[in-house]
């Protein structure tokens, strides 16, 4: 395992405030933000610091959970910014009889 990617030894990810995890997540931002700006052309100024929040926010997180690969965290941030862009799929139809699936999929903030 990279050295970036060891856990600590208590066993817990490492610190998103680690320098090594700070590099990593500076290092993803820097690739992923090319491409969400891009997606986004023409969005005014507010919403591009809007979006830049976001995936800072989501950089974090994904560190926090142990996500330590800048390339990774960088497939990861765009795969959740990008599902949360797409319409939902439509409902497959149940036929008569067939209970509903009362879970929906959770959230997604970003």
């Amino acid at each position: 395992m990279p050295k970036e990617c060891e856990e600590q030894a208590d066993g817990s990810p490492p610190s998103w405030s680690d320098p090594v995890v700070l590099a990593a997540i500076e290092r993803a931002f820097d690739a992923t933000w090319p491409v969400i700006r891009a997606h986004e052309a023409g969005a005014n100024k507010a919403r591009m610091a809007e979006l830049s929040r976001a995936l800072s926010h989501k950089l974090i997180e994904l560190a926090s959970e142990g996500v330590t690969d800048p390339q990774e965290l960088r497939r990861l941030a765009l795969e959740s910014s990008f599902r949360r862009n797409r319409n939902p799929p439509e409902a497959p139809q149940r036929s008569a009889g067939e209970p509903a699936n009362p879970q929906a999929p959770p959230h997604d903030p970003w």
